[in-house]
């Protein structure tokens, strides 16, 4: 019986463990694409000043 019931606890733990990781996870990836649109967009944001400079 104690042995089922630290079972499950331990289950329950390790579920916890890696949904936090997996949702960690999904929030980088996130920021990283967030990053890379930044850039790309500061890019066209440059590259349209240039050409009204120019």
């Amino acid at each position: 019986m104690f042995d089922n019931l630290f079972n499950e606890k331990a289950i329950k733990e390790l579920a916890a463990v890696l949904a936090k990781q997996d949702a960690q996870r999904t929030a980088n990836e996130t920021l990283r694409e967030m990053d890379i649109k930044s850039i790309g967009l500061a890019e066209k944001i440059k590259e349209g000043i240039d050409k009204i400079l120019v």
